[in-house]
């Protein structure tokens, strides 16, 4: 199929996604995009609160288009954000918002709005914001006012840890936090005002800050950890969540048992013989790293768990019989798996996954190769909706499986992330012509190549020898995502970012853009990297999704 036909289907495919939505559905987006409108702001104000929820939603999720945020697009939603709001509101997330303030405007800007929730939304539950700020004592002060808040997300924004405290304190509802702990020097703690403080609290995510360069205190950091796994055993996670496979722990490892039963569900640990089951027995979420570990006793250890392990990473398992004894132990109640072997490839099979793991979701192989063929799989993984590989760097052999035969044993899945360029180039042509037979990914609804690698991608790269494997990978790679973007009947999302040579990158970018160059979305250097490689016609699949971006 060439590439006007596989266009025109693309274009017909997402026409007719738009037309499948309901009609209050396309109002609804209509008011969002139209939000300006002194007319569509008049409208909210007739909306029923299950409408006005919904647009809220919708409108908090658009960001902004341009590099440094657009004053006047900021005023104007801050207009119709206080048109939304009611004292029905318990949910808020304004990172989107935030992307139309400009940098030097944001702390003033935040207040605003902190100000106008605060006043038409009191009765608040939820409130998230990604915004690198120090929090002064208005901020402070309209936070503790939120006297129904169950969650606040403030990943970024940093306060004292007195300040902190009282938050805690003072908010009786709170049960989730995550924020960032700002300390000079040592944390010196009075061990009953902590426990008092933060007795409440079920989950606890942190970081902590001590210098002006918003540096993260390792020591502080640990020690402050382990505090709160010896002294608030009501806790369910605590310091980072332990089943996403991009999140580093450093240090937050136990090595001391606290002196009650733990309530912990999150648990991240290398393998000992502490007797960590028993002092942790309602564990669901286990995180352990090999690294540096032979012995075979403390792996024992962690085969001890309950069973009802829902997530496992496996950081560095030294060879595969070990993976295949947590699999046996674990696997019949896993929903998630990760077998992360960052420092050296591990070879892996795909059967006992098959075998062991029924019920499995989500699936992440990081630095895995697999070695059996899938010619006659030992079954499906009918539940698996999320697939995520990193092949070692190595050329394909015949032992190894392909991706386009492990696709045919998950035909529920609905979101593939590819993560370099070692994949065989021949097996993603395959992949293309079962999309077109209709024959794999069905029910795909996010498709992402997210590209990591050791070397920078140059613009001569189909010249130069040392990237001969990018060079015959990114062309069949593109073909396969048209394919996709055309011919997966509910696929909604595509992302794809190239680790490209950064000087090569911005020589392009400034010849075509100027002194406009500084001001460029992630989004728009994106496409530019593409059109850098000579994909210009992959990025017009994209825009197909992203009108936004032409």
């Amino acid at each position: 199929m060439n590439y006007d036909q596989l266009f025109l289907l693309a274009v017909e495919r997402t026409w007719r996604l738009e037309n499948e939505r309901g009609w209050m559905e396309l109002v609804d987006q209509d008011i969002v995009e139209n939000i300006a409108d002194e007319n569509q702001q008049q409208r909210l104000l007739t909306l029923p609160d299950n409408r006005r929820r919904n647009v809220l939603s919708k409108f908090m999720k658009e960001r902004c288009t341009k590099g440094n945020g657009n004053m006047e697009e900021f005023e104007n939603r801050l207009k119709a954000l206080k048109l939304l709001l009611t004292p029905q509101t318990v949910e808020i997330k304004i990172d989107g918002l935030m992307t139309f303030s400009p940098q030097d405007a944001k702390e003033i800007h935040f207040l605003k709005v902190l100000r106008l929730i605060s006043k038409d939304a009191p009765n608040l539950q939820t409130f998230s914001v990604f915004l690198e700020i120090r929090a002064d004592r208005e901020i402070l002060d309209k936070i503790i006012s939120f006297k129904s808040l169950h969650n606040l997300d403030f990943s970024k924004t940093t306060v004292t840890y007195s300040e902190l405290s009282q938050i805690c304190r003072e908010l009786e509802n709170l049960q989730h936090v995550n924020i960032q702990i700002w300390s000079e020097g040592e944390l010196h703690l009075d061990v009953e005002d902590f426990k008092n403080s933060f007795r409440r609290l079920k989950t606890f995510l942190f970081t902590i800050q001590n210098d002006v360069h918003r540096q993260s205190s390792k020591k502080a950091e640990k020690e402050f950890w382990r505090l709160c796994v010896r002294e608030l055993p009501h806790l369910e996670i605590v310091g980072r969540v332990a089943d996403d496979p991009v999140v580093t722990h450093g240090q937050l490892r136990v090595i001391e048992l606290p002196a009650s039963t733990s309530n912990l569900r999150h648990l991240v640990t290398r393998p000992n013989n502490l007797g960590m089951h028993l002092a942790f027995p309602n564990v669901t979420h286990l995180n352990i790293d090999f690294w540096d570990l032979a012995d075979q006793s403390a792996i024992n250890a962690m085969l001890q768990f309950s069973s009802r392990i829902e997530s496992l990473i496996l950081v560095t398992p030294p060879i595969e019989v070990v993976v295949s004894s947590f699999l046996s132990k674990y696997g019949c109640t896993l929903k998630n798996l990760v077998i992360n072997n960052s420092w050296m490839a591990l070879r892996y099979l795909f059967e006992p996954i098959i075998r062991l793991c029924p019920h499995l979701k989500k699936l992440t192989l990081l630095n895995v190769e697999m070695v059996d063929d899938l010619m006659r799989p030992a079954g499906t993984l009918q539940e698996l909706t999320h697939f995520e590989w990193y092949p070692p760097k190595r050329h394909y052999s015949g032992r190894c499986a392909t991706l386009s035969s492990f696709l045919k044993i998950a035909p529920n899945l609905q979101s593939l992330r590819l993560r370099n360029e070692w994949f065989w180039p021949e097996d993603l042509k395959i992949i293309s012509n079962l999309i077109a037979e209709q024959k794999i990914l069905q029910k795909l609804e996010q498709l992402h190549f997210d590209h990591l690698s050791d070397l920078e991608i140059p613009s001569d790269y189909k010249t130069n020898p040392e990237f001969q494997q990018f060079a015959a990978f990114f062309p069949v790679l593109s073909g396969f995502i048209k394919y996709a973007i055309a011919l997966c009947p509910v696929l909604k999302d595509v992302y794809i970012f190239v680790q490209s040579h950064e000087d090569d990158l911005e020589t392009f970018i400034e010849e075509k853009y100027g002194e406009n160059a500084s001001s460029l979305t992630d989004e728009t250097l994106n496409e530019e990297a593409l059109f850098m490689l000579g994909e210009e016609n992959l990025v017009q699949f994209i825009r197909v999704f992203n009108p936004h971006l032409a």
